[in-house]
């Protein structure tokens, strides 16, 4: 990947516009780098992704743990699976609930 190609994918991972806002905004990231050359680029998006991931990892926990979904394997009952489709039925009405408070919340902003 070229180095402006990794500033554009640092850019949209952290919400910003350019290398001033991000040395701003996200300093810890920029901190004893020079931006100037790709490598400092590949180790600030690098560990944007490994935060990234750790992140999708901890909020999938999360789901599985809060709507009681069960583990399946190839060993599991019928029982098993029809309790983790209630429980996906659960997890989109949560959803739902979810998206109805951000559109209000969107909604009263933008009032």
């Amino acid at each position: 990947m070229k180095i402006n190609q990794l500033k554009q994918q640092v850019y949209q991972l952290t919400a910003t516009k350019n290398t001033k806002q991000l040395k701003s905004n996200r300093a810890e990231l920029t901190t004893g780098k020079d931006l100037r050359i790709k490598t400092s680029w590949v180790a600030i998006y690098s560990t944007l992704k490994l935060i990234s991931g750790f992140q999708q990892e901890q909020a999938t926990k999360e789901i599985l743990t809060e709507h009681q979904f069960k583990e399946l394997n190839s060993h599991s009952s019928f029982q098993d699976l029809l309790h983790n489709v209630r429980s996906l039925g659960k997890f989109c009405n949560s959803l739902e609930s979810k998206i109805e408070r951000l559109q209000k919340t969107k909604d009263h902003h933008e009032q």
